[in-house]
């Protein structure tokens, strides 16, 4: 009986918003907080939200929720990058009740939906520009796979530059030598460049002269390209002059990316057919990689990276801005942060992209980006900031200053006692924490000992009902 005196709450079906569009005034959730409700707009998604809170503080049961089912309800596509082993689980669920099944594909180590990655990257483009694509391609995720070579490369630009080189080059030659370009065509021709350039105990010397017939037989096809020209004089002559040592290092440096991708489901997931495509986001469908980092380890972590650098890409390449927007979502984000997340950040809203990071605290990202500089910075891009509780105290110190200080009135009552009793009250003002870190950490973290429901601080650049630029939400987990 009571339900005939709510207002209805009436949803535009994700099938509708193709044909009416998405205003950046639109509504995606209101807040329930300690002063009224917030209304929390596409215009506020769409520059980025970050999400503290400890383990049981409610991070990804209230606040992850409600915003990932309002992209869900609201038609967004996405990119849904998993570290815990239930993930996939959790979005099969927020599909279910929004009845998107039909919109997400599940891409797991069984191989069902592969991304050949050299076709994907390769795609309307000159020759010349498609090498360079696929080589700042490969190099980005090498550097994030391998904390120690970003700082290696990052002391010395020639590591990097060289990388760079030897990746496109051998591109470009396995491209001509075969049929397609694969991981393990490409594993073929480093092994062979090592051994024609006096490597030893890479392959015979049938080999070797094999390696160099198959360059001037190159020369003999295309005699007249000077891209192949200049590819067979970087391997007999540049490539084979390097010192020993340095070459090697080089190699070694470009193995350590492409070889694993000839693991098993690596390349499966990445050296096959294309059936799946990150643009397939710009259509509605909601992407999950369902190989998770806690089930299997750095082929997970590989196989999540290299998906979250083509969405990224494909994003920032999108033509039709004005489209369905997006997400990039990464629950327990420390293990796919890096510097250059900022640069995507600050220009996903004109992009209609949404980049949700959620994390336990700081000291999280300090331990895998490394630079407390490169941290600040990430964090400092995303606009919206949601803190669940937590105890941790540079996280807790971090958001009290994130929100900021208060001119605050202080009362300084003083009497004498004598013949003549006086009192007086004095007023002093003082700048002090609108709100103390320890008030972080006595919210409300949910569960059965608060009805499920948990509280968050919630800031964003903007006057909310609490008349500040934060306010305390309630979040359901039910």
């Amino acid at each position: 009986m009571l339900s005939i005196f709510r207002e209805p709450e009436i949803k535009t079906p994700h099938w509708l918003r193709e044909t009416i569009g998405w205003k950046l005034s639109d509504v995606l959730f209101e807040l329930k907080t300690t002063t009224g409700k917030d209304k929390i707009y596409l215009a506020d998604v769409l520059r980025g939200i970050q999400v503290f809170g400890a383990n049981g503080g409610g991070k990804t049961s209230g606040a992850g929720r409600t915003v990932a089912r309002a992209f869900i309800e609201n038609g967004f596509g996405g990119l849904v990058l998993c570290v815990k082993n239930d993930e996939a689980k959790t979005w099969r669920k927020y599909c279910k009740d929004a009845g998107r099944e039909k919109d997400l594909v599940v891409v797991n180590a069984e191989g069902m939906f592969g991304c050949n990655i050299f076709d994907s990257l390769a795609r309307d483009k000159s020759e010349d520009v498609r090498l360079s694509t696929i080589s700042n391609f490969i190099s980005d995720v090498a550097t994030l796979y391998s904390r120690d070579g970003e700082n290696k490369s990052g002391s010395d630009p020639f590591w990097e530059d060289e990388r760079k080189k030897l990746i496109q080059e051998v591109i470009f030659i396995t491209g001509k030598m075969f049929s397609s370009v694969t991981t393990r065509n490409l594993i073929e021709v480093l092994e062979l460049a090592q051994s024609f350039a006096g490597e030893n105990g890479m392959k015979s010397e049938l080999d070797k002269h094999t390696f160099e017939i198959q360059l001037d037989r190159l020369l003999d096809q295309f005699p007249n390209h000077n891209r192949t020209s200049d590819s067979v004089r970087y391997f007999k002559k540049n490539f084979k002059e390097l010192p020993s040592k340095t070459r090697g290092t080089i190699v070694s440096m470009v193995m350590s990316v492409i070889y694993p991708l000839t693991f098993d489901p690596l390349e499966k997931l990445f050296s096959k057919e294309t059936n799946i495509k990150v643009e397939d986001v710009f259509n509605g469908k909601i992407i999950v990689i369902d190989v998770p980092i806690h089930g299997y380890g750095d082929v997970g972590k590989l196989t999540q990276l290299i998906w979250k650098k083509l969405f990224m890409k494909a994003v920032m390449e999108r033509l039709e801005t004005d489209g369905r927007p997006t997400f990039l979502w990464t629950d327990e984000s420390q293990y796919f942060a890096e510097k250059k997340d900022s640069l995507f950040t600050t220009t996903t809203r004109s992009l209609k992209c949404s980049v949700v990071y959620l994390t336990q605290n700081l000291p999280n990202y300090y331990s895998h980006v490394g630079s407390e500089a490169a941290v600040d910075s990430i964090v400092g891009s995303f606009v919206m900031k949601i803190f669940h509780q937590n105890s941790e105290v540079k996280t807790n110190e971090w958001a009290s200053r994130t929100i900021g200080k208060v001119m605050k009135q202080k009362k300084t009552h003083t009497s004498t006692n004598g013949k003549h009793s006086s009192s007086s009250v004095s007023t002093s003002e003082s700048l002090e924490d609108d709100l103390l870190p320890s008030a972080f950490s006595t919210l409300k973290e949910g569960g059965f000992m608060h009805s499920n429901k948990s509280e968050a601080i919630v800031v964003l650049p903007r006057r909310l009902s609490s008349g500040k630029t934060w306010v305390k939400a309630e979040f359901r987990q039910d």
